[in-house]
């Protein structure tokens, strides 16, 4: 958690994003397009600060993060991320930019370090298995 950006709470980063939509044609060149991962962390209350208490997490990567998260709280990713932003549950999203280059390693440390793959990431992680064999 020490290397990201300072946590964004899920509805402030929707808003930011609508709000500095350069082009209706192209999503991936506006808010935060640049190459990264992010955790999308469901918190347990809306009291909770800490981003290491975490009820479930989702982790993600995307040449642009901006618009790979914004897919995921629209309900284009996962189902469950989703739900919990519809159904208007506190959310942290956490940012790791990185080269592009390196977002699988980076995506895989995050997974693996956040436990993401007993949480939200674990389909993910099964059809990714699936694929090696």
């Amino acid at each position: 958690m020490a290397s990201s950006l300072p946590p964004i709470s899920a509805k402030e980063f929707f808003e930011n994003f609508e709000n500095n939509v350069s082009s209706e044609a192209d999503l991936n060149d506006g808010y935060m397009a640049i190459a990264g991962c992010y955790a999308i962390a469901t918190m347990k209350s809306a009291r909770e600060k800490d981003p290491s208490a975490y009820e479930v997490v989702y982790v993600g990567c995307g040449k642009s993060m901006g618009f790979s998260i914004y897919t995921q709280l629209c309900g284009f990713g996962n189902v469950d991320v989703y739900a919990d932003f519809k159904f208007k549950r506190p959310m942290m999203i956490l940012l790791f930019p990185c080269e592009e280059k390196d977002l699988e390693t980076r995506y895989e440390a995050l997974v693996r370090d956040l436990q993401a793959e007993g949480s939200y990431n674990k389909w993910d992680v099964l059809a990714r298995s699936d694929e090696a064999r």
